[in-house]
């Protein structure tokens, strides 16, 4: 058998495949980098209005089916995040580190080289306003915050809470200053920029703090390092119904799967067993 005889039609469709693939990638992973708008920090205390506990009407109106409304309280009782920056000045090693590094804990608002994963842009400016304030306050508002991952939030905070915010593009709310963190890209880049490290935005482990006592940054692989956290969200196919879920579920940047096509059309034909499991992001 004469194989080059067939060669240009394998060549053809070998480029075929590589461009179909590469089309499904660039629809299935758009570009993280956006243009934002004018955006500040709110602090966790505003998301904590809404998301502490959900309210009787909110469960009679099948607001819950969407999202449970107790994501911030979640966020900062169960989650190690939510303590990152108390694990600076009040642990053993912290203080050691302080120590070592010879920096204040009483001004450790002012050293970006442990605020910048440690805590928020919203802590660095206004802590002085939290002055006096129950340690419970203060210890929800200095750490990993909600708008730390999610992205600042006074120019979606009112908007997102209505429904019909659910039919807006990721990457208009991207322009708004939420964080499309459906989008795998941006959910990487997010989690590894503190976890593995990115220079530009000051987000460093050097050789003094290493030396001071600051432990390795253990290897991560995000899936694995996401299924191990407090889960204070459901995905689209372990949502009960909700308004415009068939829009949205499309909108979205999180992975499309036979699932939860099957929850968009079928909600209540979704196999148990497979709604049990499933963790993926999507609040």
């Amino acid at each position: 058998m004469n194989i080059s005889r067939f060669f240009p039609v394998i060549v053809i469709t070998a480029l075929l495949l590589v461009g179909v693939n590469s089309f499904v990638s660039l629809i299935a992973q758009p570009k993280s980098t956006v243009t934002v708008a004018n955006v500040h920090y709110q602090g966790n205390s505003r998301c904590y209005r809404c998301h502490e506990k959900p309210s009787e009407f909110d469960k009679n109106t099948g607001v819950t089916n969407f999202i449970e409304l107790t994501e911030a309280k979640d966020w900062t009782t169960k989650d190690k995040h939510g303590s990152a920056l108390i694990n600076v000045t009040g642990t053993e090693i912290g203080k050691q580190m302080l120590a070592r590094l010879k920096i204040d804990a009483a001004e450790i608002e002012h050293q970006a080289q442990c605020t910048s994963c440690h805590s928020n842009q919203h802590w660095v400016k206004k802590h002085d306003e939290y002055a006096g304030l129950p340690a419970n306050i203060i210890g929800r508002e200095s750490g990993v915050t909600c708008e730390s991952c999610h992205g600042p939030s006074t120019q979606w905070d009112l908007k997102h809470s209505d429904p019909q915010w659910r039919l807006v593009d990721p990457a208009v709310k991207a322009r708004n200053g939420m964080t499309d963190l459906r989008n795998p890209v941006v959910r990487a880049e997010t989690c590894f920029s503190c976890h593995i490290g990115n220079a530009e935005q000051g987000k460093v482990v050097t050789h003094e703090m290493y030396a001071a006592g600051h432990p390795p940054l253990p290897s991560v692989e995000l899936d694995a390092f996401i299924d191990q956290m407090p889960a204070h969200w459901n995905s689209l196919h372990n949502k009960q119904n909700f308004t415009h879920r068939y829009i949205f579920s499309f909108k979205s940047s999180e992975p499309i799967t036979f699932f939860s096509i099957m929850s968009c059309q079928f909600p209540s034909q979704v196999p148990l067993g497979r709604a049990a499991a499933g963790r993926g992001r999507g609040g």
